[in-house]
Formats: C-alpha cells, sequence, structure tokens
C-alpha cells in the first residue's frame, strides 16, 4: 500500500508499506501553510483507501503555531 501525503496538487511526502498481514503506514511533516491551502491523504496509483469492518485509516494533523 503505498499513500501520499498532498498539499494542493504538490505531492509532499510518500509512504509505502507491504505485509502479508496487518499494515500500518506512518509519517510525519511540518508543513508552512497559508489560508485555503488544503492537506489531503491519497492513495497512489494502483491503490486504495478502504475502510469497513476490518479495516480503519486515520489521518490526524496538527497546528503547531500560526506564522502571522
Amino acid at each position: 500500500v503505498c499513500l501520499k501525503l498532498m498539499k494542493g496538487t504538490e505531492t509532499v511526502l510518500s509512504m509505502c508499506d507491504s505485509s502479508s498481514s496487518h499494515l500500518v503506514t506512518a509519517g510525519s511533516v511540518v508543513l508552512d501553510l497559508a489560508v485555503g491551502d488544503q492537506v489531503s491523504l491519497q492513495p497512489t496509483q494502483h491503490n486504495r483507501i478502504i475502510t469497513n469492518l476490518w479495516a480503519d485509516n486515520t489521518f490526524t494533523g496538527l497546528l503547531l503555531f500560526p506564522t502571522t
């Protein structure tokens, strides 16, 4: 499974994991964001994000400090 963290249309971080059992993909990044910027977590080509009874997905964003 490969995921990418997007800031608008720019890929900021790519993460991959492979396993025959449970998958845990984790990463960290600090972004300088302006009002109106959009951040999203998206699957890369040939991958998908699913949620069902056996699969959970968590994405957490934190505001560290305002720069203005």
